[in-house]
């Protein structure tokens, strides 16, 4: 499932039609209902976002990508893994960043899937 909100609409429209195993919970729900849907996952893949903040308060499974946010700040309770670009980021908490590759897109699909039977144990 895919969870966002306005800023991601057209790349979820966007991965939703490329790859059909997708599902779409929409860009415009409600604080309620998006906890709702996030509650109906058994892992979750996500930056520093509402969705940790949410996953960590039911007590889900969580992966947790750092990039422009600080990785120390972040408390998963036991019930996560954190991962991170092997290089220091230089552009914590901009909007956007000022490099040529961002933090986020040197962590990779293989950095993920490698941690994914890990947090299946927690």
């Amino acid at each position: 499932m895919l969870l966002g909100g306005q800023d991601e609409k057209e790349l979820i429209t966007e991965l939703c039609s490329k790859y059909k195993f997708l599902i779409d919970t929409g860009y415009n729900n409600s604080l309620v209902e998006f906890a709702a849907i996030v509650n109906l996952c058994d892992i979750l893949i996500t930056a520093d976002t509402l969705v940790l903040h949410i996953g960590t308060a039911l007590n889900k499974k969580i992966i947790a990508l750092f990039g422009p946010t600080s990785i120390s700040e972040i408390d998963l309770f036991g019930r996560g893994i954190k991962v991170t670009t092997p290089d220091d980021c230089k552009c914590y908490y901009n909007r956007y960043c000022t490099e040529k590759v961002s933090c986020m897109e040197k962590i990779t699909a293989g950095m993920v899937t490698k941690v994914i039977s890990e947090v299946e144990k927690l």
